[in-house]
């Protein structure tokens, strides 16, 4: 455990998780209570909450402490996103197949949202982390990454490849990092389909509710020296295919490895 951390007794676990949840919190109280709640009343799949939560302020800690339907550990300073992360996998039932990164600012829309992940997950063996957010690069063969906020892992992968790289990557950076390492050892990512809406994504709420000092933008690492320091050769599309590609989502899409088809044929909505 990180120095200055300390862990709060553990819910009772009654049964083996099939997703590890973690979510690393820093203030934005509301958001956060948003986000457990939406999780609490559409997440029907057995699971587990794990919480690291980075030196918020009194009502966001008091709120926390008040629960207890999840594992908490309260850092006594803000060690930032990543490694929080890392403290959240390394906590995490190791029995649980799979391990879910969410940010503190999602809210859960639907009741199907885990199974949507896994069955986008089983579609391939080879497929290592899901998303609903593509950040991508116009550079293949990776094509970018999935973005933080909600990302689904194999447990199997994280084992192999072992934790993020927190020093060199310890706010931005580390999902596209992870994906290059994961691509290189045989693993790949998928898309969810766009008509598969799982989540909002309220966005940069913890940033907003901090001093400047706290929190900062970082720049994301350049995607092309990832590449190379991979030893991964860098494909770059003509002329013509990057600008459709600006253009047009479905052209970008056309038979890259990470879209995801449509698992949903109607919205299903939390409501349902």
């Amino acid at each position: 455990m990180i120095a200055g951390a300390r862990r709060k007794i553990d819910m009772e676990q009654t049964e083996r998780p099939l997703v590890s949840i973690i979510v690393v919190t820093f203030n934005a109280r509301d958001y956060v209570q948003r986000c457990f709640d939406s999780i609490r009343a559409h997440t029907h799949r057995p699971y587990e909450l794990v919480v690291i939560d980075n030196a918020s302020r009194e009502e966001t800690r008091s709120y926390l402490c008040e629960q207890t339907d999840f594992k908490l550990i309260l850092n006594d300073e803000n060690v930032l996103w990543c490694r929080g992360c890392n403290q959240g996998i390394a906590a995490a039932n190791p029995s649980a197949p799979y391990t879910l990164l969410l940010n503190p600012d999602v809210e859960i829309l639907r009741s199907d949202w885990i199974d949507i992940m896994l069955s986008v997950m089983e579609s391939d063996p080879r497929v290592g982390m899901v998303g609903p957010h593509h950040r991508y690069s116009g550079i293949g063969p990776v094509w970018g990454s999935l973005d933080g906020h909600c990302i689904l892992f194999r447990r199997k992968m994280i084992e192999e490849l072992g934790p993020f790289d927190c020093g060199r990557f310890p706010m931005a950076g580390a999902p596209s990092h992870y994906t290059i390492r994961a691509y290189k050892a045989g693993w790949i990512y998928k898309v969810l389909h766009s008509k598969d809406t799982i989540l909002i994504h309220h966005g940069d709420k913890s940033r907003e509710d901090a001093p400047t000092s706290a929190v900062r933008k970082v720049a994301r690492p350049n995607h092309v020296a990832l590449l190379q320091e991979e030893g991964i050769a860098p494909d770059y599309p003509s002329g013509l295919r990057r600008s459709l590609d600006r253009r047009f989502a479905a052209i970008r899409n056309f038979r890259r490895f990470y879209a995801a088809s449509r698992v949903t044929s109607s919205p299903k909505r939390a409501s349902d």
